[in-house]
């Protein structure tokens, strides 16, 4: 689905954003690979920010943080709240 949401160019002006939040985990690796393909190749070719809550690394035990294309922006317990903004 990101492929084809990706694959046209993007209209002048426009930044795109793609979000996904405790997504990672439940897919295989290969899916993982599959979308970090994706949105590097889409991220050539019109301006593209990835954010995201996800846990930092498999096997995804430890507390999520918010990333903007892979710089942490905060740290946050499992279910989103308390977000403690500028701690990495």
């Amino acid at each position: 689905m990101i492929s084809k949401s990706l694959a046209g160019p993007a209209s002048a002006g426009t930044v795109t954003v793609v979000w996904h939040s405790v997504v990672l985990q439940y897919l295989p690796e290969q899916e993982c690979r599959r979308i970090d393909d994706t949105l590097a190749a889409a991220a050539g070719r019109m301006p593209l920010h990835r954010l995201c809550l996800e846990s930092s690394t498999a096997p995804y035990t430890s507390d999520p943080v918010v990333r903007l294309d892979g710089t942490t922006l905060a740290v946050s317990a499992a279910h989103g709240l308390p977000v403690l903004l500028g701690v990495r």
